[in-house]
């Protein structure tokens, strides 16, 4: 008896740690999928939703559902199939209806991706502030920060893009990288230069400008900033001061060094 109460519980045993060892592959795979949409590889990304799709047909849970939807339809974005992407995206939040609050943010920050696409800033920040509201991951929050200042900057109420990069800039201060600290503070920056503060602005460029400088692997980032010194300092009359700075921005580089020969003369 003994024997078999050892066995049956074996068995049980044995049969969880397999769904387990088989959910956390699945889940290795979808994270593999946004590695591959993250650097825009979307194709390879299809392929391996299919293979999920076709190997584990009937072993997907509800979050894998739903991440299979939000994928499918993150690849219809990329290639601009908006119509497409949103039935696959309302088809996702029908399936945590009766669950909303646990699976929701997996697809609201690809609705709010959707809408920008789509012209609808507002309704995209909407999204994202929904996306911000059940999220924990710090990382991701400045992430979503940056993005709805970026949006309200684009609306150019830089009231409301100041407060979100501030955000972004006090959660930056948990990091140990060295470029998430100043990405943050030039986006504060550019708030200010949008408001035509070009002191305050240019007070905060050049800070970020030192921050930048050493870093080898941000030598593009570091260049944008010289370039946005070099503006700051052409609109606030400086033209000599600020062509060496805007020599930076390379595709400006001809009609920046015209328009600043005529601007000296």
């Amino acid at each position: 008896m003994n024997l078999l109460k050892q066995l049956f519980i074996f068995f049980i045993l044995f049969g969880i740690s397999s769904v387990f060892s088989q959910n956390s592959s699945i889940d290795l795979n979808f994270s593999n999928v946004d590695s591959l949409y993250t650097v825009n590889e979307y194709e390879k990304g299809f392929q391996l939703l299919n293979k999920i799709k076709s190997e584990n047909h009937d072993h997907l849970t509800k979050k894998h559902k739903i991440l299979l939807l939000v994928d499918y339809s993150k690849r219809d974005i990329y290639n601009k199939n908006y119509s497409d992407a949103l039935v696959k995206l309302l088809k996702a939040q029908k399936l945590n209806l009766f669950d909303s609050t646990k699976y929701q943010n997996i697809y609201n920050s690809t609705f709010a991706e959707l809408f920008y696409e789509l012209g609808a800033i507002d309704l995209s920040i909407t999204y994202f502030k929904k996306y911000i509201k059940n999220e924990q991951d710090p990382f991701n929050l400045y992430l979503a920060h940056n993005r709805i200042g970026t949006l309200y900057l684009k609306l150019s109420k830089t009231k409301e893009a100041l407060n979100e990069f501030e955000t972004q800039y006090r959660i930056s201060k948990n990091f140990t990288n060295k470029v998430s600290h100043p990405s943050a503070l030039n986006n504060i920056a550019l708030v200010y230069y949008k408001e035509k503060n070009y002191e305050k602005a240019l007070e905060l460029f050049k800070e970020v400008s030192l921050a930048t400088a050493k870093l080898d692997n941000e030598k593009n980032f570091h260049s944008l900033v010289q370039g946005n010194i070099g503006r700051t300092l052409y609109w606030m009359g400086n033209y000599k001061e600020a062509l060496p700075f805007l020599k930076k921005l390379k595709k400006l580089k001809r009609w920046i060094e015209l328009l600043l020969s005529i601007s000296i003369k």
